[in-house]
């Protein structure tokens, strides 16, 4: 099955020509950021018959996520007056930031039931946050 020029394992594409990743991250005295990123170039699969072609453009990909996040143990004048936030770490964050979805058409332009965006990541953009308290 030659991945690159049409073949597919499977229901999610082509393998893609090109792919990357991001990862950047700051941290001083407890607060810190965290920056992810991936992308994944335009892949093509080829389906169907001679007679009755069924091909597929699975369309480029590329997601940002976002991660901010406080470890109060490290604010040692905080500590002293709460006692309370000794060993706890909050954190707030953003996957997908741009809501990205991969866009699946079929050789007519028409986007699949199967392959809606919804279908596809049907969480899309998620914002979160975490409380983490160790106990001594």
């Amino acid at each position: 099955i030659d991945l690159l020029n049409g073949g597919a394992i499977g229901s999610a594409g082509g393998q893609p020509g090109h792919e990357g990743e991001l990862q950047a991250g700051y941290a001083n005295n407890g607060y810190g950021v965290r920056l992810s990123g991936n992308y994944q170039s335009a892949t093509d699969v080829v389906g169907g018959t001679a007679a009755t072609p069924n091909n597929l453009h699975f369309g480029s990909l590329a997601k940002l996520n976002l991660r901010l996040f406080a470890d109060l143990t490290q604010n040692l004048d905080f500590i002293k007056t709460h006692k309370w936030a000794r060993g706890v770490r909050v954190s707030v964050g953003v996957s997908n930031i741009f809501d990205t979805h991969q866009r699946v058409t079929d050789q007519t332009g028409a986007v699949p039931l199967s392959y809606q965006g919804a279908y596809l990541d049907p969480l899309g953009r998620t914002v979160f946050l975490s409380i983490r308290k160790l106990f001594f």
